[in-house]
């Protein structure tokens, strides 16, 4: 990730010290473009499954999915190499860091993750399904608790880019 945040990193200061030498609104965009570009980098390669003593934490770009291994019905990984997580309530989370890309197809990192994964869930048979408990049951026991990802640095230079840009606009750009 630091080797991609690197490039648009370069333009951050130069467009800042271009600015205190000329105040154009021009020199803001370029900051302001390149820390969306950093922000945005930053989301997509934060994602990645954590595993716990307990619990499995799935973080994608924007949400969290975090479920207890009593909770997983099936761990797999899919034709496109995506590693899918399938849970007793019928929901399927799919991890944005393990999705097919053309490595995967070689490397096979999905099906590696998900035997790891699946070596740590506890032995047993699905014995429960919607129709026969109820839902609230069901979610309370077996549940996913889904949460807004934190990546602090990625929020920071998306909230400076976007304080950049307004302030860019309003001194004038082009």
């Amino acid at each position: 990730m630091g080797v991609v945040v690197v490039m648009p990193g370069i333009f951050v200061p130069l467009g800042l010290l271009s600015f205190l030498d000329e105040p154009k609104g021009d020199h803001l965009a370029i900051a302001a473009f390149s820390l969306g570009c950093i922000a945005l980098v930053w989301r997509i390669m934060g994602a990645k499954v954590v595993l716990t003593v307990d619990t499995m934490i799935v973080v994608n770009p924007v949400f969290s999915y975090e479920v207890g291994y009593h909770g997983v019905w099936r761990v797999g990984g899919d034709s496109r190499g995506t590693l899918t997580v399938w849970t007793f309530t019928d929901e399927e989370i799919s991890s944005f860091g393990f999705s097919g890309s053309i490595l995967d197809h070689f490397v096979r990192t999905s099906d590696r993750a998900a035997e790891r994964i699946q070596r740590r869930l506890p032995v047993k048979k699905r014995e429960v399904r919607k129709g026969e408990r109820g839902r609230r049951e069901l979610e309370e026991k077996y549940g996913v608790r889904r949460s807004i990802s934190r990546a602090w640095g990625a929020d920071a230079c998306a909230l400076t880019s976007m304080v950049l840009w307004i302030w860019a606009g309003v001194l004038g750009i082009g």
